[in-house]
């Protein structure tokens, strides 16, 4: 279906995308920076909704991974820079962007797999 959207609905859903990521961040973790694993376990699978929705939607596999990566990754660093007096948040940004980047891809992968499988393009 994404070969149909067009340009503006790629950057619009884009932005979209990683605006609900930074929403799922706010709703799931929040502003702090001591986490139970019942929130973790909640931010995983509403960004993995939201990945799988948004390329269901037309978005761009890239596109939809790039969102979700960036928009949440940006959304924890903001609150973990605000709290650490070390510097050691960088680290932990770059621990969430690497891994967020390949897990992103992964089920994009998966994903695009399974829908090519079935007849439908990517």
């Amino acid at each position: 279906m994404s070969a149909k959207r067009g340009f503006i609905f790629q950057a619009l859903a884009t932005v979209l995308v990683a605006g609900l990521a930074v929403l799922a961040w706010l709703v799931c973790l929040g502003p702090g920076n001591t986490y139970e694993v019942s929130q973790v376990a909640a931010a995983g699978v509403a960004l993995l909704v939201l990945l799988v929705a948004a390329e269901l939607a037309g978005l761009r596999p890239i596109l939809a991974c790039a969102a979700v990566t960036l928009g949440f990754t940006a959304a924890w660093t903001r609150n973990a820079a605000g709290l650490d007096t070390t510097g050691l948040y960088a680290v932990g940004t770059t621990m969430l962007l690497i891994g967020l980047a390949l897990a992103t891809a992964l089920v994009s992968a998966v994903l695009v797999g399974v829908r090519n499988r079935r007849g439908h393009p990517a």
